[in-house]
């Protein structure tokens, strides 16, 4: 699901109190009236020439100034926003009108006209006392606050027409802006909803805090275009759940989590068993893979194809795929193609322990941001609890390494979900890095310096999921571009499943091994990983050629100890098995060698 069309700019509206549409508001001649509770309402306060303008405490990362007029023991809302006020984020307002709703945030309301920290001439304060039962009495006494603390105060004070046509005028307008948020919010009652929990969050945020007359044509917008989302999506059985459900389901998460969307038809599976399968089937149909071969240069030759130059030779191909993730744009370039540009975008994991792999049985997703999906909480096929990831935009496209911020970023959003994880359990943690692009994701179509160089970029999640289904349409493109071919004759649909010794019984084990003595050998004691096993990884075909392949193919080095008394004999079996010496052997290829040199 793409991102709502103005979500990103919903977004940056709400980073700063005095928005973009705040600020034009004001300098158009609009009235800013600032409130801070329901009690307060806002079609009062979008008489003619005025605007609501909820308060809110975006980035607030210190209270320090605040504490010392309320104490840190009290609400860290009412604080932010004494914090902001100080700190003039507040100085476009021409008064605050708050409710004696609670003790805290009566304190704080207090103290904006005893410091003053809203530098606009002629700001004040006003309060109402709000009742807290329904009966008539009360409402007439409600009716007279809101009378003499609001609507006098604006009519004496600001000079608002405060008429009874004025008044249906305003109804009138908040009545249109109710019905498309109510509108917006039905969407999510739908089995297959086209907006997310977080999306519509947003949309209810900006709605508060932006002036009503500014921000209604792009919520119109925004509602047409999830009626076309919705048409759109097809994905089946999809079921709201709540809070009940959520925790007969999921047992051990978060005691706060009171909604979720049940997606019936969305499974895991293990990404590089996946890609190795794909690889190894492909190679057993004739696909001839080049490893190590960074490419420096795209030409054409004589006959129109191009020629791929790199310092390990060339290559030539009547048409080029560039399926180069991070590295699109650079490979792009080399045919003068400058149509994209990625920004890679960092994500870091955890990995826990079997141990703790039953804690959830789906793969639990907070709202996601601007930034992705969010953290997960997931089951591997292994077991595992896989946590993750985090979301940074860096500007080294191979810095793959992890930080403790990121680490401790990622743990601390992940207990959000289920609070009982401990990190003790984690046994290791690692990078990735997504290949955002700055425009549109998903880029698959022809250059338009050449038809038969496909770019295929920007694929950000779900990416595996999309594969097979990105490879059938550019191989569709290709063909159409090609024209009638035939197919090949004498196909392998597949490959043979691996030997895995751990999932055998006793009585298979013995067999094998009376067959062949190295499944005998057990190498990896954390996973129960033979020789056996490694030397078909590495005699397959693509087969493994440094410890990394090893481990993605067997799970050697991927126990609790993280191939601490392995790794030396994988390192060991590598070399011997591909006739390099020990110090040849590398971890993921390139500089990333594991031994450095002999003592002795």
């Amino acid at each position: 699901m793409k991102d709502l069309k103005h979500l990103i700019y919903f977004e940056n509206l709400l980073q700063d109190a005095q928005n973009e549409l705040v600020t034009k508001a004001v300098e158009d001649g609009q009235i800013a009236l600032g409130y801070n509770c329901y009690y307060i309402p806002e079609v009062l306060l979008n008489l003619e020439g005025c605007f609501s303008s909820r308060l809110r405490a975006p980035n607030c990362t210190s209270s320090d100034i605040a504490n010392y007029y309320m104490t840190n023991r009290t609400c860290p809302y009412a604080r932010s926003i004494l914090e902001r006020a100080i700190e003039g984020g507040y100085n476009y307002l021409s008064c605050l009108f708050g409710a004696e709703s609670c003790a805290t945030m009566e304190r704080m309301e207090e103290h904006f006209f005893l410091i003053n920290p809203v530098k606009h001439d002629g700001f004040f304060v006003t309060q109402i006392d709000p009742p807290m039962k329904g009966d008539q009495t009360n409402l007439d006494y409600y009716k007279a606050q809101l009378k003499l603390k609001v609507v006098d105060e604006m009519k004496n004070r600001l000079g608002v027409d405060v008429s009874d046509e004025a008044m249906r005028k305003a109804i009138e307008q908040h009545n249109e802006l109710s019905r498309i948020i109510t509108e917006i919010g039905n969407f999510r009652k739908l089995d297959n909803p086209p907006i997310t929990g977080y999306e519509f969050h947003v949309i209810q945020l900006v709605s508060q805090v932006c002036p009503h007359k500014l921000i209604l044509p792009y919520l119109k917008e925004t509602l047409e275009e999830l009626k076309a989302r919705g048409e759109e999506n097809g994905v089946p059985g999809l079921e709201i759940l709540d809070k009940e459900a959520i925790h007969r389901e999921e047992p051990n998460l978060s005691d706060e989590a009171v909604a979720a969307l049940y997606a019936p038809t969305a499974g895991i599976v293990c990404p590089y068993e996946l890609t190795i399968a794909a690889v190894e089937n492909a190679v057993m149909n004739g696909v001839e893979f080049f490893r190590n071969f960074d490419v420096t240069a795209i030409e054409k030759n004589a006959q129109g194809n191009f020629v791929l130059k790199s310092d390990a030779g060339e290559i030539e191909a009547e048409y080029v795929v560039n399926a180069a993730g991070v590295f699109c744009d650079k490979v792009a370039s080399l045919i003068g193609d400058d149509s994209i540009t990625i920004i890679p975008r960092k994500g870091e994991y955890m990995l826990m322990d079997r141990a703790v792999g039953g804690k959830v049985k789906h793969t639990i997703f907070q709202c996601p941001s601007k930034m992705g999906k969010g953290v997960l909480v997931t089951p591997t096929v292994d077991g595992n609890l896989l946590v993750g990831p985090s979301a940074v935009d860096i500007d080294e496209k191979d810095d793959c390494s992890t930080t403790a911020d990121g680490t401790n970023g990622v743990f601390k959003t992940a207990l959000r979900s289920v609070p009982s994880l401990s990190t003790r359990d984690v046994i290791t943690s690692f990078a990735g890095i997504r290949a955002h692009s700055t425009g549109d994701d998903f880029i698959i179509a022809p250059s338009e310096k050449d038809a038969k160089f496909i770019n295929v970029a920007g694929i950000e999640s779900p990416g595996l999921s999309s594969a097979p289904a990105i490879g059938l349409y550019v191989c569709d493109m290709i063909l159409q571009d090609k024209g009638k071919v035939s197919e090949k004759a004498d196909f392998i649909p597949g490959s043979p499943a691996p030997v895995r010794f751990r999932h055998m019984s006793a009585e298979e084990r013995k067999a094998l091994v009376e067959k062949n003595s190295a499944y005998g050998r057990v190498i990896c004691r954390c996973e129960t990983i033979t020789e056996g096993e490694i030397l078909d990884a590495i005699h397959a075909p693509a087969g493994a050629i440094d410890v990394d392949g090893v481990k993605r193919r067997t799970r050697a080095g991927m126990g609790r100890c993280q191939g601490g008394f392995c790794g030396s004999k994988v390192v060991e079996i590598l070399a011997r098995e591909l006739g390099q010496e020990l110090d040849e052997i590398t971890k993921c290829g390139g500089e990333s060698k594991i031994l450095f040199g002999r003592t002795k």
